[in-house]
């Protein structure tokens, strides 16, 4: 009995709406940061998410499914001669191999879910707090001031055994576009100098792919689009190493309200960050909620 050929599933987040927000979530500590709280009264205080870097994220097959998919759709090429192909694909298992060669590229987690019970988990624990921003307006600000970053929505992929899989049930056919100009590109050249390059400059466009199993995150990425200088990077802890991230400088006006997590004193939670609000200006417009989900973890 022949075998059957697993399907491909590929799931994103609902639509948006011009008035609807997204959410980043994160720990007290983030959110200190984040809204620059203990600014010095002599500066102007700066509104800054932290994009980390793509290699050291929680999902080890961030990077690994993009390559996946140049190799399946390289395989296509059927009139490509075999020595080409095969220098293609090793080039491409080199890069995938090697975190730390491949281009790097910074991106920050963000979801349309408000108050949700596996983000609270997963980043909140029992000092969480989501912050919500106009995502509209977001996405307008990152391209009206030359931002280097853009807004994307994710979608979520299974590892898939063909190409003709994995095209059949892609939605408008974005990554198969994006997929396909990278092995087409690549093909033009015999240098393996000048593949390094393009997988460099084409797996960028293809790293908003998560793996199915996060699907429930329904995530938004903003993502770097130009490479940082090493001056530019910095470190912050990890579960078990130092993770690179870059600062993404953003408006307050740009801030639609700040969700409190479940703690076990969230009523004082609440109160706390009404305090903050009140005491800074830059804050004054944002509404403060807290989490109906009776979630504890203390």
């Amino acid at each position: 009995m022949a075998k059957a050929t697993p399907r491909v599933l590929i799931s994103s987040s609902p639509p948006l709406g011009p008035d609807d927000v997204i959410y980043h979530y994160t720990s007290i500590g983030g959110l200190l940061g984040i809204l620059d709280a203990n600014a010095n009264p002599a500066k102007p205080p700066q509104l800054r998410l932290w994009a980390s870097n793509l290699n050291f994220l929680n999902d080890s097959s961030e990077f690994t499914l993009a390559f996946d998919l140049a190799v399946l759709a390289l395989e296509t090429k059927k009139k490509i001669p075999r020595k080409i192909v095969e220098g293609i694909k090793s080039e491409l298992e080199k890069k995938k191999n090697s975190p730390g060669e491949q281009q790097q590229f910074f991106t920050c987690s963000v979801t349309t879910r408000s108050d949700d019970l596996s983000q609270w988990r997963g980043y909140g624990g029992n000092n969480g707090y989501a912050i919500g921003f106009k995502k509209d307006e977001l996405e307008k600000y990152l391209h009206d001031n030359s931002k280097p970053f853009e807004l994307k929505k994710c979608l979520y992929v299974s590892h898939p055994e063909r190409w003709d899989q994995f095209e059949e049930e892609d939605p408008g056919k974005t990554i198969s576009k994006r997929t396909n100009k990278l092995v087409n590109d690549l093909i033009k050249k015999t240098n393996p100098k000048d593949w390094q390059k393009i997988i460099d400059r084409g797996i960028g466009h293809l790293t908003y792919i998560k793996e199915r199993s996060f699907k429930d995150e329904d995530e938004f990425r903003i993502i770097s689009t130009i490479q940082f200088p090493g001056d530019k990077l910095k470190f912050r802890e990890g579960h078990s190493n130092l993770i690179p991230y870059v600062e993404i400088e953003l408006d307050y006006s740009l801030l639609k309200r700040i969700i409190v997590g479940p703690s076990p004193n969230i009523n004082l939670a609440e109160q706390a960050i009404r305090l903050l609000k009140d005491s800074r200006s830059f804050l004054s417009k944002i509404e403060i909620n807290h989490s109906q989900i009776p979630f504890r973890n203390w």
